[in-house]
C-alpha cells in the first residue's frame, strides 16, 4: 500500500479540488434559478406566494389581511455518480496536474449533469406550447425593420406579466444564436448600448441588454428542424433541488493496485412559475 502519508494528503486534497472545481466551473445554470439545498426525503417542495392587494382603512379601524394565496412545487430527486481510477504509480509520483486533470473530469461531469436536470425539467414545462413563443425565421427574429422584434417581444410579454426587473432575467441562448445576436446593431454598438454593456468588455459570451442576462450554452437543445430552443426566464420561476452537494469517496483497490475516486450529487429541478419561463424558438438558418 503506499506510504500514509501521500495517501492522507491525496485524499485530502482530491476532495477539496473536486468541491472547488464544481464550485468555479461546474454548472453555468444553478446560480441562474433558486436554489433549494439539504431537504431529506424524494422530494424537495418550493413554496409559491401569490400577489397581494393594498387596501384602504378607516382610522382607528383594522387593517384587512391579504390573504395571499399558497401553494407548492415539488421537484423529485435523483443520484448521479461518476468514477475513476488513479493508478498507485501516478499517486507515487505525487503529480499534482494529474490529480487535478481528474478531479476536474468528475467535477465538471457533475456540472454538466447540473445544468442538464435543469434544462430537461425546464423543456418538458416549456415545449407544449402554452409558454412557447415562434420565430418565423432568423431575419424576423432579431433584426426586422430596424428593430430587435423577438427580444422586444419578450421583454414586453415579461413586463405585462409583472415579471421583476431586478437583474434576475436571464436568457440562455445556443452558439447559434448567439452569433446572430452579434449581427444585431443593438446588441453590440455603442450607439445603443454604451461601451459598458458591450459583448466584447467582459468576454464574447455573455453580457446585459433589454433587461435579460445573455449568455451562452452548448447545451441549448434544438427542434427537429435544428432550429435552438433558448430559455427566458427568471431566477424565481426556476426551481433547483440539491439533497446532497457534490461529495467525494477515495477507497484503496488491491487487485487493481489504484485509487477508485467516486463523487456523488443528489438533485432535480422543475418549473416554479411557468408565467416567468419561456421557451424561445430560434430559426438560426443561415
Amino acid at each position: 500500500m503506499p506510504a500514509p502519508t501521500i495517501d492522507q494528503a491525496f485524499v485530502q486534497h482530491f476532495g477539496a479540488d473536486v468541491h472547488e472545481a464544481y464550485q468555479r466551473m461546474g454548472s453555468k445554470l444553478r446560480n441562474t434559478v433558486r436554489n433549494r439545498s439539504f431537504q431529506p426525503g424524494e422530494k424537495t417542495r418550493f413554496q409559491k406566494v401569490g400577489k397581494g392587494v393594498a387596501t384602504k382603512k378607516d382610522r382607528h379601524g383594522k387593517i384587512p389581511p391579504m390573504n395571499l394565496p399558497h401553494s407548492y412545487v415539488d421537484c423529485a430527486m435523483e443520484d448521479y455518480y461518476a468514477g475513476e481510477f488513479v493508478d498507485k504509480l501516478d499517486l507515487l509520483k505525487t503529480n499534482i496536474d494529474e490529480r487535478q486533470a481528474v478531479a476536474n473530469a468528475e467535477a465538471y461531469a457533475h456540472g454538466r449533469n447540473t445544468d442538464e436536470v435543469i434544462m430537461t425539467a425546464y423543456y418538458q414545462a416549456t415545449g407544449s406550447g402554452g409558454s412557447t413563443k415562434y420565430a418565423s425565421s432568423n431575419a424576423q427574429a432579431f433584426s426586422s425593420g430596424g428593430q430587435a422584434t423577438l427580444p422586444l417581444n419578450i421583454q414586453e410579454t415579461f413586463n405585462a406579466g409583472d415579471i421583476p426587473d431586478d437583474g434576475n432575467r436571464y436568457w440562455c441562448v445556443g452558439p447559434k444564436t448567439w452569433n446572430l445576436l452579434m449581427q444585431v446593431d443593438q446588441f453590440v454598438k455603442t450607439d445603443y448600448i454604451g461601451y459598458e454593456a458591450l459583448p466584447y468588455k467582459g468576454g464574447m459570451t455573455a453580457k446585459r441588454w433589454l433587461g435579460f442576462f445573455w449568455f451562452t450554452h452548448s447545451g441549448v437543445k434544438t427542434d427537429g428542424t435544428g432550429d435552438e430552443r433558448t430559455m427566458a426566464y427568471h431566477r424565481s420561476a426556476v426551481g433547483a433541488g440539491v439533497q446532497q452537494e457534490i461529495q467525494t469517496d477515495v477507497t484503496w483497490q488491491g487487485q487493481e493496485q489504484a485509487w477508485f475516486i467516486a463523487t456523488s450529487m443528489s438533485l432535480g429541478s422543475c418549473i416554479i412559475d411557468a408565467a416567468g419561463a419561456y421557451e424561445v424558438v430560434v430559426d438560426v438558418t443561415p
